[in-house]
């Protein structure tokens, strides 16, 4: 896949590859891809008539719905 360049501090580069580090020794994988499109929060900015959150829930079945008005 395509790479995306980060600039980040010496810090943030640190945190970053202890994270990493963490991950590798405790058998943490990450996929590149979506694997599945449910959702644990779904954040919906803006209600309206609110025709569209049924469809959204159906959709990716999150635990917790947090509306934004």
């Amino acid at each position: 896949g395509a790479q995306t360049l980060l600039s980040m501090d010496s810090e943030a580069e640190k945190l970053r590859l202890n994270c990493l580090k963490f991950a590798e020794d405790n058998g943490i994988t990450f996929n590149e891809q979506r694997t599945t499109r449910k959702a644990f929060h779904l954040v919906v900015l803006g209600i309206g008539l609110g025709q569209h959150i049924a469809p959204l829930l159906d959709d990716v079945c999150p635990r917790n719905l947090i509306p934004v008005e």
